[in-house]
């Protein structure tokens, strides 16, 4: 086979960015990183049909889900301990 055609849902379309938003955040990578042509060869490369997300979905709704799915697994987390500590660095 020496060709086929690369389809995606768009629940997996959601999870890839999802995915790559937590990678950005977690790194301290800048919003323009998928404007990047390396990032965006590479994509394609990997998966032809995957959209990188603009900065604008970035910064406002992958942000969003990625801090509420963050916070709601620290609620849980101190929810489930029985004693707590604060530390503070810096600040």
């Amino acid at each position: 086979m020496q060709s086929f055609i690369d389809r995606m849902s768009q629940s997996e379309q959601d999870e890839i960015e999802l995915l790559l938003a937590q990678a950005i955040f977690q790194c301290s990578l800048p919003l323009s990183f998928m404007e990047l042509k390396p990032i965006q060869d590479l994509f394609k490369k990997i998966r032809p049909c995957f959209k990188l997300p603009c900065r604008k979905r970035v910064s406002t709704i992958l942000l969003d889900k990625v801090y509420l799915n963050t916070k709601n697994e620290v609620d849980k987390i101190v929810n489930q301990a029985e004693y707590l500590s604060i530390i503070s660095d810096g600040w």
